[in-house]
Formats: C-alpha cells, structure tokens, sequence
C-alpha cells in the first residue's frame, strides 16, 4: 500500500468549475482495497462531470463533494 497521495489528470467540469486534477489519498486501501481502486474511483469521479453539488467541506486547498447514490454497471450502486 502506498502511503502517499496520487495525482491523475482529469478533466471534468463540476459546479462550473473545471478539474484537470484528481487526487487520490491512499487512506480507503486499509480496509476497502479488495474492492475499491483507484480506476474505479476515476470512474466514480467520472459521473459527476456536468453536474452541481453542494461540497460538504473545504480544507484550502480541497473540496470535497458527495454524490448520494452513484449507478456503476448494471444493477449495482455505490
């Protein structure tokens, strides 16, 4: 597991802004690794491309956004 945090270019556009970063903290490999990756994450981050959410916090220089239910293959939510 690595401990530092990764970056991936990545270009969306949320709540107008545009993204051409996603950062990715290590943290969620201590106990989801079996079945959360980083690909899957991007994927995730992927569906909020267009759309408008209200960020729960800030820690200058983040923010973070939650997105309630998110649909990924068929039948299955996250």
């Amino acid at each position: 597991m690595s401990k530092k945090r990764r970056e991936y270019k990545f270009h969306i556009t949320v709540n107008g802004l545009k993204i051409e970063t996603v950062i990715i903290d290590p943290h969620y490999e201590e106990k989801h690794s079996s079945v959360i990756s980083d690909k899957l994450i991007l994927k995730l981050v992927q569906t909020l491309d267009g759309e408008y959410y209200d960020f729960i916090d800030e820690k200058s220089p983040f923010k973070y956004f939650v997105k309630d239910e998110i649909e990924y293959e068929i039948g299955c939510i996250v």
